[in-house]
């Protein structure tokens, strides 16, 4: 009789030396395997696209401007080129950037495509070293050394995560699968220094180098609307360091854009934007191609209409500011899940507000997309890359039975993980100890510790 109850004392003593390991492995492996099956989803993706791909090439060929290689490149090439030679007050006459870009291709004006400079003149100075270059080398040049920021900024955001080794199962499987990476490449556009930015201000600010962040959210000025709601954030923050990092380098963009092109660009760039906003599938601008709220109304409603599509895209910006308002009500502070999915919803909303948004620049959903997945854990984290799976793959919008109606789901879609930013950095909220304690950035950088959507961390 005395031996069954110390039977079932060893039985409870064995399996509290096997639970108590367990519950120090056990999550490391669910959150493993949710990775694991977070990029399986994305791969899937992949394999879509690959099928298809035979049958989207001749679409692609088609885009392709008859020109050097890496054929959107030719345009910056040829604004270097006229800031080059001291014509910098015309780069946004369209007549004199279409003959220029008639020399770099080597054709008669009537057979080169008319692509706008629509980027500050601070860009065209920094890429005047690489016109004494052929077209085809420094295109090649520009987009080694863009490409060198996608991995450096990849490589921050995994960094600062806590998806550990399948986290680059996970990273590869949205890269692979993302649009906009293989438009990057196809036409040499410089938009990974906008995922740059976004992803590398973010680990800065986790690490507490707030100037630092700023500054390279001034990056962003390689196209302006992409930094307004950024800024606006920090000032109703009132990040003052995070604003002097930036303040430094817009001077200096502002000040090179000046050398470049005189004084004068100060009003005729914003004016040059404005007039672009009412061309419809002309000037190298098309509707079809265009993302965000902007591009959608222009889609549904068709060519001009452009009272309406003013209207109708200022009536979506201000709930889309307001979920970005919400998400960032409380305290600052750069700890936890609550951060990532508050700056995640910037990076969002700063894609559906911005009136233009091509294919390659919604590289930019791809850091909050890594930070979407670094927060949440296990099923979670499955969900998460379903949505995102279904997204990357409604933006292949090269489909044939989809062309032309694909914007408005893929805008959705980026609605939808807006919102998902908002309702997660709600329910990851600090304590009211924590919200009455100094929200001080910490001294050195903290993985992103990972929440359940349903319930706080």
């Amino acid at each position: 009789m005395t031996v069954f109850p110390g039977s079932l004392s060893l039985r409870r003593f064995s399996a509290l030396r096997v639970a108590l390991p367990a519950r120090r492995w056990l999550p490391h492996l669910t959150d493993g395997i949710g990775a694991a099956a977070a990029g399986a989803l994305l791969w899937l993706a992949v394999a879509l696209w690959l099928a298809l791909y035979p049958a989207l090439f001749p679409a692609l060929a088609n885009e392709r401007a008859p020109g050097p290689a890496l054929d959107d490149f030719g345009v910056f090439y040829a604004a270097a080129r006229l800031v080059r030679d001291g014509r910098g007050d015309e780069l946004y006459n369209l007549d004199a950037i279409h003959e220029e870009e008639a020399r770099v291709y080597e054709r008669p004006r009537a057979q080169a495509p008319l692509l706008p400079y629509f980027n500050p003149p601070a860009f065209a100075a920094v890429l005047v070293p690489l016109t004494w270059l052929p077209p085809g080398t420094a295109a090649a040049v520009m987009l080694a050394l863009t490409t060198g920021l996608l991995a450096a900024g990849v490589a921050l955001l995994w960094r600062s995560s806590r998806l550990g080794v399948p986290g680059a199962w996970v990273v590869l499987g949205m890269l692979a699968a993302f649009q906009p990476v293989r438009d990057t490449f196809f036409h040499g556009q410089p938009s990974f220094v906008l995922f740059f930015a976004f992803a590398a201000a973010f680990a800065a600010f986790a690490s507490g180098r707030e100037r630092l962040a700023g500054a390279l959210l001034g990056l962003l000025l390689l196209k302006p609307n992409y930094a307004l709601i950024p800024v606006a954030a920090l000032l109703w923050k009132r990040r003052w360091e995070a604003l002097k990092g930036f303040g430094a380098v817009a001077t200096v963009w502002v000040a090179l854009s000046i050398a470049a092109s005189g004084a004068s660009v100060l009003w005729t760039y914003p004016a040059f934007l404005w007039e672009a906003s009412t061309w419809d599938n002309a000037n190298g601008i098309s509707i079809a191609g265009m993302f965000g709220w902007n591009g959608l109304v222009r889609t549904l409603l068709g060519p001009g209409h452009h009272d309406a599509v003013a209207a109708w895209s200022l009536a979506l910006a201000i709930p889309t500011l307001l979920a970005v308002a919400v998400a960032w009500a409380g305290p600052w502070t750069v700890e936890g899940p609550r951060f990532a999915t508050r700056y995640a919803a910037i990076a969002l909303a700063s894609i559906l507000v911005n009136a233009h948004v091509y294919r390659q620049d919604v590289i930019v959903a791809a850091a909050p997309a890594f930070l979407l997945l670094a927060a949440t854990t296990g099923r979670d984290r499955v969900g998460v890359a379903a949505a995102l799976c279904v997204g990357w793959t409604l933006l292949a919008y090269h489909f044939p039975i989809a062309r032309e109606t694909s914007i408005a789901p893929t805008a959705l879609a980026l609605a939808a993980l807006l919102f998902l930013c908002v309702w997660l950095s709600r329910r990851s909220r600090p304590s009211a100890e924590a919200e009455r304690a100094a929200a001080r950035p910490p001294a050195e950088a903290h993985p992103i510790p990972t929440v359940a959507l349903g319930g706080a961390p």
